[in-house]
């Protein structure tokens, strides 16, 4: 094994939890992190559009309940919607649930549009809940997680403390 493939090796498999808060503090401030989450944001959209509009799409890749699929689908995008445009902001937040309800109804729209699906408000207002459900537990998220630092709550609450 090369000497730097064998220290990233030993960096991801140690039990320091610290290091790995150090990572990514580190990939935080050289501004990586974000390109990361809009990588992994724009995989989740190709994904759940190609889903969306599959006209079976595999049992596989369901949980069992079509609203269940549909909460959590949005719960993501809001998750890394929010973390792929820092600062935060109560702007940004409500541009953020503007746009995925958009995306939302877009994805009604189309499957209206197919043979194999439809039009459903249903889907529409799970879309919505995964949204509000992630702007509700988004704080506590931020609060407890490794993500603090990503979030830029360490920066926030030192300023306060100064």
């Amino acid at each position: 094994m090369p000497r730097g493939s064998r220290l990233i090796h030993t960096k991801l498999n140690s039990p320091d939890p610290s290091l790995m808060k150090r990572m990514l503090v580190r990939l935080h401030r050289q501004g990586h992190d974000i390109v990361i989450f809009r990588v992994l944001l724009a995989v989740a959209v190709c994904a759940i559009t190609w889903l969306a509009l599959t006209p079976k799409p595999s049992a596989d890749l369901s949980l069992g309940w079509d609203k269940a699929n549909h909460l959590v689908a949005f719960f993501v995008l809001a998750f890394l919607s929010e973390y792929s445009f820092q600062p935060v902001t109560l702007q940004r937040k409500i541009v953020i649930g503007l746009s995925l309800a958009s995306y939302g109804l877009t994805i009604e729209l189309f499957q209206s549009q197919t043979q194999a699906r439809f039009f459903e408000v249903a889907d529409l207002l799970a879309d919505l809940i995964g949204v509000f459900a992630y702007m509700i537990v988004a704080e506590p998220i931020k609060k407890y997680t490794l993500l603090r630092a990503v979030s830029g709550l360490d920066d926030t609450v030192g300023r306060f403390n100064d």
